[in-house]
């Protein structure tokens, strides 16, 4: 609502709602319309079938026909015996439920999938502090669609902490969605610790990487549940200790529960730099060998994004690091920094040598101190 009334909207869109919502009435009027039909129909059948049966009984027993004990029986038994024609009518509109979602659900589950044979792929491979090679990297997300990235070379150095700059939409977290395996490219472009990204299992891929996203997504459950997902079988102690690491700890005990405070749907109850350093303690306590920081400091102020800076270097000790920037000053200290364009690498270096030669680095730097 504050946002259609900032704009200005609010009544257009609410016009909008109600012809909208005034067309579904009248449809779902017609459609209890045709529902009770159908029921009254059965119901008058079923009425019918009960009273014929017990008007014959009752003059098969004036005749003599029957004993008393008979037409008993059939008082009983009638409505039963038609019971199965309501059923059939209860099943016939709930087959009609399902139908009006089958054909979308049947989409999603009968989507093809590539998957490779799974005797071929490895679970290990992958050490303490891997190396990652990309090499004339190219990629599109539809076949004939424009290239997002573009013949990209890049090293992430083992146990550094390696920097990718660059305008939104230049190729930054596509890169960080291959190395996850979330979309097929080329083969033998990415290689970690000498293999190629395509040998590994993606569940074993994934056990190996730890990622925190821009806006970190929180289940529904207790905080202590939110960081344990990243390592089930963690105790409690490891939980704190990780929390601890990420400057988690002290906003957590004060909350109603502490550990076991229930947050909302998406962390709806914690503020972003809360939600940010929950997900940190995460990432540490997965303990994994790469760590992912995608624009992990983009959307908090400026005091919950120290204390999130302080996090993070906690998290980056002893790790092959990839930090996918937004904020120049957050990757300052990297030790190799690349800058994209338009799915291209420009320049790479130092913060210090880019600012010297690097005239879009330059770019970005000076449009950042005028934010």
């Amino acid at each position: 609502m504050s946002t259609l009334k900032s704009l200005g909207v609010s009544k257009k869109e609410g016009k909008r709602l109600k012809t909208q919502a005034i067309g579904f009435a009248a449809e779902s009027m017609r459609n209890l319309g045709i529902s009770l039909s159908d029921s009254t129909l059965i119901t008058i059948c079923i009425t019918a079938g009960t009273s014929i049966s017990i008007l014959l009984s009752a003059i098969h027993v004036a005749q003599g026909k029957i004993p008393y004990a008979v037409l008993i029986q059939v008082l009983f038994l009638a409505g039963e015996c038609l019971r199965p024609m309501n059923d059939l009518s209860i099943y016939w509109h709930n087959s009609y439920t399902g139908l009006s979602v089958a054909e979308e659900l049947m989409y999603v589950l009968d989507y093809p999938v590539s998957e490779k044979p799974k005797e071929n792929l490895q679970n290990t491979g992958i050490g303490k502090k891997p190396e990652i090679v990309l090499q004339n990297l190219s990629f599109q997300y539809e076949k004939d669609g424009a290239d997002v990235l573009k013949n990209v070379d890049m090293v992430f150095e083992s146990g550094k902490v390696t920097a990718i700059a660059g305008k939104s939409g230049s190729g930054k977290s596509t890169i960080v969605n291959l190395l996850l395996g979330f979309y097929e490219t080329e083969k033998n472009r990415i290689q970690i610790d000498g293999k190629t990204l395509e040998s590994f299992e993606p569940d074993y891929l994934r056990s190996q990487i730890s990622v925190v996203f821009q806006d970190s997504f929180l289940f529904y459950g207790t905080v202590k549940d939110n960081i344990r997902m990243a390592r089930p079988e963690a105790t409690d102690a490891e939980i704190m200790q990780a929390a601890m690491a990420a400057n988690a700890h002290e906003f957590i005990v004060n909350l109603p529960n502490g550990y076991d405070t229930l947050v909302g749907e998406r962390g709806a109850t914690l503020s972003g730099g809360e939600r940010q350093r929950i997900a940190i303690a995460r990432a540490i306590l997965k303990n994994a060998p790469i760590l992912i920081l995608d624009e992990a400091t983009s959307s908090v102020d400026c005091k919950n994004e120290q204390e999130i800076q302080n996090a993070l270097k906690e998290a980056m000790k002893d790790r092959t690091t990839l930090v996918i920037a937004h904020r120049m000053t957050t990757i300052e200290d990297a030790d190799k920094i690349y800058v994209m364009q338009n799915g291209h690498v420009e320049g790479c270096g130092t913060h210090e040598e880019l600012l010297q030669k690097d005239q879009i680095y330059q770019n970005l730097v000076r449009a950042q101190s005028y934010e």
